[in-house]
């Protein structure tokens, strides 16, 4: 034991202060015999004692007044010596705050049994002393008086200490003196500990009061003091983003909840609130059921379990059974519960179809140069091969036989077909191209995808580049033909646009088609024009953003690209090297086995048309005749207006077997003859053919979509039209032969 520690002795017997002296020295303490005045000053400083209690000493409440105010833990025992016998004096000792009690005259042993135990509670004493200097906190003790008797550190580690510096709690700062005031008033009237806040100089404490003593309503306190400054500035802070964050939610279109596995929402905003079923001070603690409308609910319900058994971010669309609206919902899982936004995409999906109508329709700019050409290449040989037979024929006398011209004309008029049939198609294509196309998905080969797209761009990779094939097995897939054609026009036209004119025999472009390890059907388009730099490649499927001069491109090709791939559940990336070219790779997934293929059925066979009474109503009198010449034996009648045609169906005795209506008419639309027709009840309306060069208005695809009849679309085969006659047709919504 070091000799540093020190214990005071008071006992007015000198052989029971030898006895002490050397039981002391033992334990390692140097001993200092004192008075009674210098005993009380030691107790009131905390060191160890060995006092008399008595005339020979010092009386009880002498001790009890040098004792008060300490924190018995922190405070050095005291050992009182009484006279043997003495039990009230012994009491009185101990309630003045002498830790044990020890009889004169004692022996040697006797006194050594108890100093042992009373330097086991110094060194304890000093142990906990010692964390107490370490803590952040700063550990004060007042007596009763208002005097600071402990202190677990000197000197001023922060604001804090620099604040609640002085001998008195008086001298603190007004705040703060007033704040531990009442706080210990507070713990010394209730017997149990009392936390107050205050603030000085910018600086934020909490304060609690302690009574030493329980049962004492007058006495001393400990105060512990923590700088919580940083604490409320993060409050503040928190408090401040709670409501950015709130304003922001209260802001966004969209509806956003917290539910919790059960399926009970936990929170939330809507500010659209015809969604939901009941005001928003009821949605809070109400169930998913009780909420949203039952629809929603089937789809919500099996995106959250797997949410929060994948700890992956779902993604659902549905549209409102009974309404128009479509909702993207997006649902990611937090601990046991799951947040979801749902925003309401009727709008932006409107947006995005009329973007990608005018996306197409910026394409068919582009490309009209070159299908102008396409088109006058086949009407050359078309003009020429029928011009010339007529000549020939016009040469004959009636009675006079072809004989051996007749293979010439006829190899003449079926090249003049084949180049009708090219027109047809080319037509076609364009035709489908350029509307907002809303098939149903079907089963698709995309390399007749790609055939399609090529026959329309085929002008522009010509003079530019070398076509080159790689055709590997592909799976079918499930889609919209005529929205895939757009996508592989836009990658064909942007892969023909990198490249300078007039050098075809030095560029490429690449199609190849193969099946990946997933079974998706992936198309790449390669070329080798000027590349894209590195910092541009994550932007490319950006709305609105291109790399093309002014005036050369609208920033929305590979954006729609990009939504029409998405939509079918595929991916489009890119790859580039500005210099040596670019790849686009498009990957698909296969249909499923469950889905039928459609047939084509684009051969060229030779049908009979039926016999009967055929009524043509077409303001364009040649196609009308033209349909002559098909139903040749039939009793025809073509009138050439939509007026004409409800003046001659009103009259009681006009049956016909078929009547054959163009769609579109200057004085009477076919769609207004068709509905004069049915509102007279003869039930002609269901003989009705429709004929159209092109649904041009949104009545006349409404109309198209609503009626079963059929609807050709020119130029028609006459097998189309054979098609639209045969008995037992499934009627349809604006059925195609």
């Amino acid at each position: 034991m070091e000799a540093t520690r020190s214990a005071a002795l008071l006992l007015s017997d000198p052989a029971m202060r030898a006895i002490a002296r050397e039981a002391f020295t033992e334990r390692g303490y140097s001993v200092r015999e004192v008075d009674g005045a210098g005993a009380l000053d030691l107790v009131r400083a905390g060191k160890l004692a060995l006092v008399e209690i008595g005339p020979g000493g010092v009386t009880a409440d002498a001790l009890a007044e040098a004792r008060t105010g300490r924190l018995p833990s922190l405070a050095k025992p005291v050992m009182a010596a009484v006279p043997v016998g003495a039990l009230e004096v012994a009491r009185a000792a101990l309630a003045a705050g002498a830790s044990s009690v020890v009889s004169l005259p004692f022996d040697q042993h006797e006194l050594a049994v108890r100093l042992d135990v009373l330097c086991r509670w110094a060194r304890d004493a000093e142990r906990f002393h010692e964390v107490l200097t370490h803590l952040p906190s700063r550990v004060m003790v007042f007596d009763r008086d208002g005097r600071l008797v402990f202190l677990n550190r000197t000197g001023a580690a922060g604001a804090v200490d620099r604040l609640l510096a002085g001998p008195r709690i008086d001298d603190f700062p007004a705040e703060l003196r007033d704040a531990a005031l009442r706080a210990g008033r507070k713990a010394l009237e209730i017997g149990a500990p009392v936390d107050r806040e205050a603030q000085v100089t910018g600086v934020w404490m909490r304060l609690r009061a302690i009574p030493l003593d329980p049962a004492a309503r007058r006495g001393g306190f400990a105060l512990i003091a923590d700088d919580i400054s940083e604490h409320r500035r993060a409050e503040a802070e928190l408090r401040a983003s709670s409501a950015k964050a709130a304003a922001l939610l209260d802001a966004l279109p969209d509806v956003v909840f917290r539910v919790s596995a059960a399926g009970v929402l936990l929170d939330f905003r809507s500010e659209r609130g015809n969604l939901v079923d009941l005001p928003p001070d009821r949605v809070i603690g109400s169930r998913l059921e009780e909420v949203f409308p039952p629809d929603l609910c089937q789809v919500l319900r099996p995106s959250i379990d797997l949410a929060l058994t994948s700890q992956r971010v779902q993604r659902i669309e549905h549209s409102l059974a009974g309404s128009p609206r479509d909702l993207e919902i997006r649902l990611v899982a937090s601990g046991g519960e799951v947040v979801a936004v749902v925003r309401d995409m009727t709008e932006s999906k409107y947006v995005q179809e009329r973007l990608a109508l005018a996306d197409r329709l910026a394409a068919l700019g582009s490309l009209s140069a070159g299908v102008a050409h396409e088109i006058n290449n086949p009407l050359t040989y078309i003009l020429i091969g029928i011009e010339s037979v007529l000549k020939e024929l016009r040469r004959l006398a009636p009675d006079e036989p072809v004989g051996e011209r007749l293979e010439v004309l006829i190899e003449r008029l079926q090249g003049a077909m084949e180049g009708a049939r090219r027109v047809r198609r080319i037509v076609s294509d364009l035709r489908t191209f350029a509307r907002a196309d809303e098939e149903a998905e079907k089963r698709i080969d995309p390399r007749a995808v790609l055939d399609a797209a090529l026959s329309m761009v085929d002008s522009q990779i010509r003079y530019r580049a070398r076509l080159i094939r790689e055709y590997g097995p592909l799976p079918q897939v499930l889609g919209n033909q005529d929205r895939l054609v757009q996508v592989f026009v836009n990658l064909l036209l942007n892969a023909a646009q990198s490249m300078p004119e007039a050098q075809a025999s030095h560029n490429f472009i690449r199609l190849r088609t193969y099946q990946d390890e997933a079974g998706r059907a992936v198309i790449e388009v390669e070329d080798c024009g000027h590349g894209i730099a590195s910092e541009n490649l994550g932007r490319v499927f950006d709305p609105f953003y291109t790399t093309k001069p002014i005036g050369e491109g609208t920033g929305l090709g590979l954006w729609i690209c990009h939504s029409i791939v998405t939509g079918h559940r595929g991916s489009i990336t890119v790859q580039s090297r500005v210099g040596e070219g670019t790849t686009f790779r498009v990957a698909l997934p296969p249909a499923p086995p469950a889905v039928e293929a459609e047939s084509s059925g684009d051969g060229e066979v030779a049908l009979e048309a039926p016999n009967g009474r055929i009524l043509v109503i077409d303001d364009d009198e040649q196609v009308a005749r033209s349909l002559g010449i098909l139903f040749e034996g039939s009793d025809l009648t073509v009138v050439t207006s939509g007026r004409a045609a409800v003046d001659r169906l009103a009259s009681a005795g006009e049956e016909y077997d078929w009547i054959f209506c163009d769609l579109m008419m200057p004085d009477l639309s076919g769609m207004d003859v068709y509905e004069q027709v049915r509102r007279t009840g003869r039930g002609l309306e269901s003989r009705f053919v429709f004929m159209t060069g092109g649904v041009f208005t949104p009545r006349a695809r409404d109309f198209v979509a609503r009626v079963p009849n059929p609807c050709l679309s020119k130029p028609f085969h006459p097998r189309q039209v054979v098609a639209a006659l045969r008995p037992g047709r499934t009627p349809g919504s604006g059925e195609q032969p």
